[in-house]
């Protein structure tokens, strides 16, 4: 299947980053400087929403769930899997699926360069500020966390289903 293999680049990808970051502060012993951050940032970004709406789209076609939005698609994704399992109703985060739709605004805000006060809501509800250049170490935990609740919530409703 095509998706499943742009799934697995897109996930090393990932982990190449990951690698480069820590690599980068065990070599170095010391804060990279602004533009790798910023750099690494962004790039992260765009990979992680990649990744995320890669890993949606397999678990979609294999359930055969239907969704119109992104949104909406892991809503239905999350629910069908604890329809089908004991797991109590609190693992589904609203919050987790809302910071994923507003990673997905910054991703658009990187690309596009378009902001508008949707795009400026979500990156205030995630924490970031509009000045992507300046982004550092604290942005990027940030991303990475929301990266990582979304491929546990989809992997765990995948497990589920």
């Amino acid at each position: 299947m095509k998706e499943k293999k742009f799934l697995d680049t897109v996930s090393d990808d990932i982990i190449m980053i990951e690698d480069a970051y820590k690599l980068y502060l065990e070599k170095n012993q010391n804060i990279p400087p602004p533009w790798v951050w910023s750099s690494l940032c962004r790039v992260y970004t765009m990979m992680a929403i990649l990744e995320i709406e890669f890993f949606i789209e397999d678990v979609m076609e294999k359930t055969e769930i239907e969704g119109d939005s992104w949104k909406k698609k892991i809503e239905e994704i999350v629910k069908k899997s604890l329809n089908r399992s004991n797991v109590p109703r609190e693992l589904m985060i609203p919050e987790k699926i809302d910071k994923f739709i507003c990673l997905r605004e910054l991703r658009h805000y990187i690309i596009h360069t378009d902001i508008n006060d949707k795009t400026i809501e979500c990156l205030r509800r995630l924490g970031l500020t509009t000045d992507i250049e300046k982004y550092g170490e604290k942005e990027f935990k940030i991303i990475k966390k929301v990266r990582t609740d979304m491929i546990n919530l989809i992997g765990m409703s995948n497990a589920l289903l």
